[in-house]
């Protein structure tokens, strides 16, 4: 009786240990895609921005547009497989000890493999392309809103430029 007890007691501690992980995941996660949500990019970006300071290294944050996104998902319905949600339309990486040189190269193959694979939609294929914008921690931005700011104006110029492009914050 003791040990059934026992077990009874360590079974309800393990589930509420177990529903409390998963709270945990939803408050830090995009429930649509299952992606880090906006919350834990912030938090994220604060404290890789101050281990940049302590180790005098450079950072990177690369904002993406889907072209024509509002079309795909009026057309096709929300349903894209892309690594990282910012929000909306919109996806950030943040690449720590990244310069310029390295978030140019990190962008170009993720435009590359996403506008060379075709995606199977409802029974169609469709072809997407990205506009992206990235800035560089400390040489484009002091702060976290300013390389936010920085990295936002550039994703908008790239788009100016008939998206489909890359343009680094100068």
């Amino acid at each position: 009786d003791v040990y059934k007890r026992q077990a009874q007691e360590s079974a309800k501690a393990i589930s509420n240990s177990i529903v409390y992980l998963k709270v945990k995941e939803l408050a830090i996660t995009d429930e649509l895609t299952g992606l880090y949500n906006y919350r834990y990019f912030q938090e994220a970006l604060s404290h890789f921005l101050a281990h940049s300071n302590r180790c005098e290294e450079k950072l990177s944050l690369v904002f993406i547009d889907v072209d024509n996104f509002k079309h795909v998902n009026d057309t096709y319905g929300h349903k894209l497989d892309i690594p990282v949600r910012y929000g909306g339309d919109e996806f950030a990486v943040i690449l720590p000890s990244t310069g310029k040189k390295g978030a140019l190269l990190v962008a170009e193959r993720i435009k590359q493999r996403v506008e060379q694979r075709a995606f199977n939609v409802d029974g169609k294929e469709i072809f997407i392309t990205l506009s992206i914008g990235i800035a560089t921690y400390p040489d484009s931005a002091s702060t976290k809103d300013a390389l936010i700011e920085k990295a936002d104006i550039a994703l908008y110029e790239a788009k100016k430029r008939g998206r489909n492009k890359i343009v680094h914050y100068e």
